[in-house]
């Protein structure tokens, strides 16, 4: 059995296209996931992105799988975490409304079973969703 870490991230919608007043209706989307981003973080991270222009300091891996977002629509919202080798998973299990305007994401870090073999090299799973 691999070792499962929940994070959860609380963040507040600001000039957001989307409208949590309507929280119990509150529509979510896994879009993608991935191993690797092209920026420097040191712990787990939330980063909520509303325009195509911002997508592009990831890299041009999610650039790709971003690419048919409307971000006058939607919102994408990618939580990530920096590890020291392959074989974890991070994966977007709940986006939930906690009060006016804010949201609270939860995901959960799988780590690759013991003894395993992975690659040996710093990682950063992530997972995107569409808000």
């Amino acid at each position: 059995m691999h070792a499962l870490v929940t994070l959860a991230f609380v963040f507040t919608l600001v000039a957001a296209k989307c409208d949590s007043s309507h929280a119990p209706q509150l529509e979510w989307s896994r879009l993608a996931s991935g191993s690797h981003l092209d920026i420097v973080f040191e712990r787990p991270t939330l980063w909520v992105v509303k325009s195509g222009a911002e997508v592009k300091k990831f890299g041009p891996e999610l650039l790709e799988k971003l690419a048919s977002v409307d971000f006058e629509k939607q919102v994408a919202v990618i939580v990530a975490a920096q590890v020291p080798t392959g074989g974890y998973q991070l994966q977007i299990v709940a986006i939930k409304p906690t009060e006016q305007s804010k949201l609270t994401v939860t995901a959960q870090l799988s780590a690759p079973p013991p003894a395993s073999m992975t690659t040996m090299v710093v990682s950063q799973p992530h997972s995107v969703a569409l808000l």
